[in-house]
């Protein structure tokens, strides 16, 4: 079967984190930014796919077990 996503999920744990002062899970530059990068992939026929520059960037941090992200 067709697996269910929800799109609040993330939405939601950021709620959470405000209202009891906890981080959030990911953070909100990174959820900006996927944000961005959703619109402009909705949008890409409607600008004849061309090519598109992010605005927004987010902080990598390290990868599990201590490892440097990939620039």
């Amino acid at each position: 079967g067709a697996a269910r996503m929800d799109f609040l999920l993330a939405v939601e744990d950021l709620a959470d984190a405000l209202r009891t002062g906890a981080p959030p899970r990911l953070a909100p530059d990174f959820g900006l930014h996927v944000t961005e990068v959703v619109l402009a992939v909705h949008g890409a026929a409607a600008r004849g796919f061309a090519p598109y520059t992010p605005a927004t960037t987010f902080d990598r941090g390290p990868l599990a077990g201590g490892r440097e992200a990939p620039r």
